[in-house]
Order: structure tokens, then sequence, then C-alpha cells
């Protein structure tokens, strides 16, 4: 069926296969989703619906990376999709094996780690502390200090349970490294060391350039540009011109801002995730449904601080916090408003992708029946959802009309030909300001659930 003779050879066989198997990866996203909402609604409330449902399977940017673009990313989600579930429904194991098994299958889902890692170690491997520790914090402030060391003596060592914990760890331990080992020893046989630093060094990226060849619309994208814009101003222009191909050996120098190393975006993302490690080990015991929420915003607030602020950002990562948020789109004004906006814009963001004049008037009139439903499902759930939208976020999303359609006259001009990359720039920084906003908006949300829980405990 296959033969690899030449770069450009193409298969009839081979491509009814990858497309019938990418549409057939939609079953088990479905399914996943069916599985988490039967959870989630009912005597919880009514959390998703099947509107949401929709904006999942039919979302425009899954079906262009996908359908169009070919890859599996329907099937990486939904076993996400099910890991979340599980952890919800307090099956941590099963979470954690299915987590394990989606991030050997695709390594930036490294992204989520953080949420999973404090979500499971404390409500699964130190809860019963948990419980103890706040139950004493309650005892506390009814009896006297002297009372309060005889049932702290009497108890400890009955609550903690230390065994417990250590088996629990136990257990986890052997998830991961029974997970991790099956998928990496078939390369580690032979000549360990030569196939693990080329394992790494495809894993992990860090001696190509800060921005990938489409530059992903991210905080990079922005911080290169200014560079870009003040090298012409100043006319102190740099080695690398408007080169970032991000092949290897391309470091991306800037002249006039400061020149960004891997370990730079690594502590920038670390503290753009710190205010969420709190939020998710807090011992503070909010409702069911409250937890699952916060546990899910989490998840697209880490997947999108991972792709403002990371390494060597494909574009394509736009996916792992614009489906998640989905989930969330009927809950609230504040979670429908963001995932509305994100979908969009990451939609938008993914255009260059897809060059070609059949790709072209598919991709927008997908993007503007998506946004149309998506509007007006919105709307259904929220009332008021259209006078919550703000004008200036309004204007930014219709500006996307004139602005594209400036990039299409902008590709028939003589000019192009000089600046092929112009038009890319473009697209990236103009998407970079929105999903930066949405990044903001989330930030703002989590930072507000610390605040809350650490305002809370004083008022107590």
């Amino acid at each position: 069926m296959l033969v690899l003779d030449h770069h450009d050879y193409v298969s009839t066989a081979t491509i009814i296969f990858q497309r019938l198997s990418v549409l057939l990866m939609d079953v088990p996203l479905y399914l996943s989703i069916i599985h988490l909402k039967r959870y989630l609604n009912g005597k919880y409330g009514q959390v998703f619906t099947r509107g949401d449902l929709v904006l999942i399977l039919l979302n425009p940017g899954l079906i262009l990376v996908d359908n169009m673009h070919f890859q599996y990313n329907s099937l990486m989600l939904s076993i996400l999709i099910f890991s979340i579930s599980f952890a919800i429904r307090k099956k941590y194991l099963i979470s954690l094996f299915l987590f394990c098994v989606v991030l050997n299958l695709k390594h930036i889902y490294l992204y989520y780690g953080i949420c999973f890692a404090f979500y499971i170690l404390k409500n699964y491997v130190f809860h019963n502390a948990i419980n103890f520790l706040r139950d004493h914090n309650k005892n506390r402030k009814r009896k006297a200090e002297k009372e309060i060391s005889m049932v702290l003596g009497n108890d400890i060592p009955q609550v903690f349970k230390w065994d417990l914990i250590f088996m629990r760890l136990f257990k986890i331990f052997v998830i991961t490294f029974s997970v991790f080992f099956s998928s990496f020893y078939p390369f580690l046989r032979h000549e360990f060391d030569t196939q693990l630093s080329a394992i790494l060094g495809r894993l992990f990226p860090f001696g190509r350039g800060l921005t990938h060849s489409y530059w992903a619309p991210n905080y990079w994208a922005i911080h290169t540009f200014v560079d870009k814009v003040l090298q012409v101003v100043t006319g102190k222009a740099g080695k690398t011109g408007f080169k970032t191909r991000g092949v290897v050996g391309d470091l991306d120098e800037h002249v006039i801002l400061p020149t960004v190393t891997p370990l730079m975006t690594a502590v920038i993302t670390l503290l753009a995730l710190t205010p969420l490690i709190k939020v998710l080990i807090d011992t503070k015991s909010p409702s069911f449904l409250k937890t699952k929420i916060i546990f899910i915003e989490s998840i697209a607030y880490a997947a999108l601080s991972s792709f403002m602020f990371g390494w060597h950002v494909h574009e394509k990562a736009i996916l792992m916090a614009s489906i998640p948020l989905c989930l969330l789109a009927s809950h609230s004004l504040f979670h429908a408003k963001i995932s509305f906006i994100l979908n969009i814009i990451g939609t938008f963001s993914l255009f260059p992708l897809l060059f070609t004049f059949t790709e072209n008037v598919i991709k927008v009139c997908m993007l503007l029946t998506f946004a149309s439903f998506s509007y007006h499902h919105m709307k259904s759930q929220h009332l008021n959802f259209s006078s919550f939208m703000q004008w200036y976020e309004k204007l930014y999303l219709i500006l996307l009309i004139p602005f594209y359609l400036s990039i299409i006259i902008f590709r028939c001009l003589p000019i192009y030909e000089k600046l092929p990359f112009l038009p890319l720039l473009f697209i990236s920084v103009y998407s970079a300001v929105g999903i930066g906003y949405v990044w903001l908006s989330l930030f703002f949300k989590v930072l507000s659930r610390f605040i809350d829980f650490d305002s809370s405990k004083k008022e107590k």
C-alpha cells in the first residue's frame, strides 16, 4: 500500500486510510465526552450540554489540524478527557494510567502534568492527612490548647496512616514506571546512551529557535516582533534579520530586547503556574461541583500558560487549551466568554497551515459557521452573554474579517514575493494579542481563587 521512495510520493490507498482513520477517531472522543458529561451533570447541576459537545466534535481548529493537516489529536484528547472523567470520579489510578498513556503518545501533554500530579497526590495519597488537619483546625477553635495537644497526641498516628500513604505512592510509581518502561524499552535495548540522547533531543528541541517556523501566537511572537520593529527604527539590524525557521541551530538572537533562553522560558512558565499549585493543593473543602470545575479550569490554564511562555511552541498546541475550555462553556458567563474568544482566535491562528485556494474557502466558511453557532449557543445558555461581552472584545473579533481580507490582498501584490513571511508574522501577532488576553483573564481568575482561599481562612 505504501512505498517510500520519494518525498512527493502519493498513494490513493494511503490517503483513504488516513482520512478514514482520522474520522474514526471522533468516536472515542464522543464517548469520552459522554462519559464525563454523565458525571458532571445530573444532581450536581447542568454543567455540560449537547451544544458543548458540538463545540468540541465540530471544532474547526480540531478539524483543520486532524482532518486536513492530518494528525490524531482527537484520539489523544479522548484519552485525556477519559482521564479527567476518572479523576473526578475518584478512580485515581485509572486516571493516572490513562494520563501516562496519552503523555507517551504525545509528550506535549506534559503541559497538564502539574494538574494531575497535585490533584492525585492531594485527593488520593494525602486525603486522610488533609482531612485530619482540617478537623484539627476546627477543633482548635473550640478547645483549649491543653486539650488540643492531647487530641493530637492520640490521633496523629491513627489518622495519618503512613503505611497507607507509602502504599499509595508505591502504586503510583508502579503504574507510571510500567507505562514509561513499556513505551521506551524497545528504543533503549541497544546503545542506551545514544538512543536516549536522540529521544530527548527530539522531545525537547532546545537546540532549535525560540519560535517555531510559523510563529505560534504567544508572548514570544510579540517579543520577537517588537524587537524586529525596534531594529528597523534604530537601524540596528541583527545577524538573523527576519529569519526564524525553527530548525536546529537557528536560534533567535534579539538585538534590542533581551535574548531569550530555554531556562528563561522554563522559569517564567513555572512562575505563571505557581498560583495554580496553591489552588490545587488547598485543604479547604469546597462543594463537589466547584472542585471539579477548578480542576478542569486548571487544566486549561496550565496548557495556555505553557503555550504562552514555552520554548519552541507549535501553533497547533492551542487546541490543548481551547478544547478543555469547551467543557466549561455552559458553566458560567466567564467561561463561556473566554471559550468563545479562544476558539475563534485559536482557529484563525491555524489558517497559515492550509494555504491553497480550496482550503482557504473551506477554513473561512468553517470558522464563520462555528462562530455563528457558538455565539447563539452561548446566548441560549446565558441570556446576558451578548451584554457580558465587552465592546473591545467584540471589535477585536469583528476586525478579523477586514484583517484577513487585507492579508489575502497583500499576497496578490508583487511585494509579497520579497516579504513572504510578513502575512504569517501579522497573523501570529494579531492572534497573540487575543490569546494573551484570554490568558490574562484566566490568570486573574486563578489568582482570585488563590486570594479567596487565603482570605476565607483568615475570616474563619
